[in-house]
């Protein structure tokens, strides 16, 4: 006995006792679900965790783990049609799920529909740091590019407008001031099934959404049947098909419809999103300072990439992930200027998600989308981007989202090239 307490002391004093964290496949190496879309830590210590997951037959729910992983259990009352993000506060285990038409919160314990308009699409939800119970979600509200914050645990919330002309895509909350989004396009084949209802463009079966503001509805797929009789409390559907001839629905009708309806005949269909310079890339980064009353431009390109996730540190402390032909991420210390800290030239690489855990430590998440050779990654930084390492590497997956609720304690979520949903654990 005084032997192994003389080796853990001297390990302990030269810094051999705790490993560093790396990332594992959690619950036993399994999946949880067929989709696992969006995941977020729900306590201080790291042990507990919401996903937003879902399955073809279900539709969305909402998963908790209470042990780091371990396992997970479908909470009650968690039902939507398609959940794509999940944001939690640490400190109280309140969250906010949203995606396609469905905005819900709650708990472990169980969700409830928000007060929020029914044309709600997501793929961003956070909860502001510093502000107990203050959620933002970003995206489409009540067909506006906009955000929404809550200040009740999401029960109820205000939309503020984001003045821009590029789908708003992810957003960042450092306090309930200073916020950030990100907003661009990527450019549309002429094969892509497309939909102009609230301006977006099913992407595939994953479940994610791209939206596109520049098409004006003016060809055979976009002219819905009876203009007069879609009026300012309904949604009009454009898209001719056999399963939704072209035609007015209430928002609650819309709501309760599936995804695989908005598929049109793209067939004639030009591309609709050309970006200022005529690439079809676009990415724009807007803040706030005023909680969402007023916003500034404080990066743009329209040749190059498409922003995804973004997060910050503190105010002016932030990183933000872009794709095109690379993968890049992007990091400012002032709040204004963003400088390009990593690009890298993988065919096939994506890059969906970042943390920041300090201010000098950065996780950017995704991985190659190829088969073979499917594999997530984790570009990690610890002296504020300097230099990166992949530390994650596992095959055959995907990571969609992440989140952290320390430097040594995260989840990450992630999907397979079958449509499986796994949940990576860090530590």
């Amino acid at each position: 006995k005084k032997i192994m307490f003389k080796f853990v002391a001297a390990a302990t004093l030269f810094g051999l006792a705790a490993a560093d964290p790396e990332w594992t496949i959690a619950a036993g190496g399994k999946p949880i679900a067929s989709m696992a879309m969006g995941v977020s830590a729900s306590s201080a210590d790291g042990s507990e965790a919401l996903v937003a997951a879902g399955s073809s037959s279900s539709g969305g729910f909402i998963m908790s783990t209470a042990n780091s992983g371990g396992n997970f259990t479908t909470v009650p009352d968690s039902q939507g049609m398609a959940f794509m993000s999940i944001g939690a506060d640490t400190e109280s285990g309140n969250a906010v799920a949203g995606g396609m038409f469905a905005t819900i919160y709650g708990n472990a314990e169980g969700f409830q529909p928000s007060q929020i308009s029914k044309m709600t699409i997501t793929q961003s939800v956070e909860a502001v740091h510093g502000a107990k119970d203050n959620f933002v979600l970003a995206g489409t509200v009540g067909m506006k590019n906009a955000i929404a914050v809550s200040q009740d645990a999401g029960a109820t919330w205000t939309t503020k407008t984001v003045p821009t002309q590029e789908p708003v895509r992810y957003v960042a909350a450092p306090s309930a001031d200073v916020m950030y989004v990100t907003a661009g396009m990527w450019p549309v084949d002429d094969d892509s099934d497309q939909m102009d209802f609230s301006q977006f463009i099913s992407r595939g079966t994953d479940g994610l959404l791209r939206l596109n503001l520049a098409n004006g509805g003016t060809d055979d797929c976009h002219n819905y049947a009876d203009e007069d009789t879609c009026d300012a409390d309904s949604a009009c559907t454009w898209c001719k098909s056999a399963a939704v001839p072209s035609s007015c629905y209430t928002m609650e009708e819309i709501s309760a419809l599936p995804p695989s309806i908005f598929a049109c005949d793209a067939s004639e269909e030009e591309e609709t999103n050309s970006g200022s310079a005529g690439t079809g890339w676009s990415a724009e980064v807007w803040k706030t300072t005023n909680g969402g009353d007023d916003w500034e431009m404080v990066f743009s390109d329209y040749t190059t990439f498409y922003p995804n996730g973004i997060d910050c540190y503190d105010e002016s402390t932030c990183a933000f992930v872009a794709e095109g032909d690379h993968t890049y991420v992007y990091m400012t210390t002032d709040g204004e200027n963003f400088t390009k800290m990593h690009e890298d030239d993988t065919a096939g690489a994506s890059l969906m998600a970042v943390r920041m855990v300090s201010d000098s430590e950065v996780h950017a998440m995704g991985g190659l989308v190829v088969s073979p050779g499917m594999k997530a990654t984790c570009w990690h930084s610890t002296d504020a981007g300097n230099t990166w390492d992949d530390i994650m590497g596992i095959k055959n997956l995907f990571v969609m989202a992440a989140d952290f609720s320390d430097a040594e304690h995260g989840f990450a979520s992630a999907m397979t090239l079958t449509n499986m949903g796994d949940i990576l654990r860090y530590e």
